[in-house]
């Protein structure tokens, strides 16, 4: 498994602020859901849609603005609540670890990852669990840090984040 390359599977405004902020792709249609960015600011959400016909209901909740008519797409704007502030500022900088317990609850509970999930052998016996690369990233996963270092052939601190800030495709 390419570890490294698991992680960048989506742009980080999608694996972390959309269900920070309640919500993942599927709110959008799975199928209808284009992009999402955030501004430099921090203050809005930017979700672009095929049609917002589509959308689930709860896309018209949590800080709903407008929706943007663009010529092949539609763009929902959030306005984002000022509770998120802090766990934002910590995205934005990289730092997944830091974000607090609530948020990162959050994220696991939207994200539509699997995070601890019973792994069950032929049998029916529980033998572990299993949690989507993504979300190991916010307990800088021991394991997780062996594959990174196994694929870099290098050492990581114990310290380091085990991904990089969001770049410039996360914001507008």
């Amino acid at each position: 498994m390419n570890a490294i390359k698991s992680l960048h599977d989506q742009p980080r405004v999608v694996q972390f602020v959309l269900p920070l902020l309640g919500f993942n792709k599927y709110t959008f249609g799975d199928k209808n859901f284009y992009g999402a960015k955030i501004s430099r600011d921090l203050r809005q959400l930017q979700v672009t849609v095929y049609s917002d016909r589509f959308c689930h209901q709860l896309a018209f909740t949590n800080g709903y603005l407008t929706t943007i008519l663009s010529e092949n797409t539609e763009i929902l704007v959030y306005n984002i609540p000022t509770e998120y502030d802090e766990d934002l500022k910590l995205w934005s900088e990289g730092r997944y670890s830091e974000i607090s317990d609530y948020g990162k609850e959050r994220i696991r509970l939207w994200s539509n990852r699997p995070y601890k999930k019973p792994k069950y052998d032929n049998h029916g016996f529980a033998v572990g669990s299993y949690s989507d690369i993504v979300l190991l990233v916010l307990d800088r996963s021991p394991i997780l840090r062996s594959m990174i270092e196994d694929e870099l052939d290098m050492v990581l601190t114990s310290e380091q984040e085990l991904m990089e800030a969001p770049d410039n495709e996360d914001f507008y």
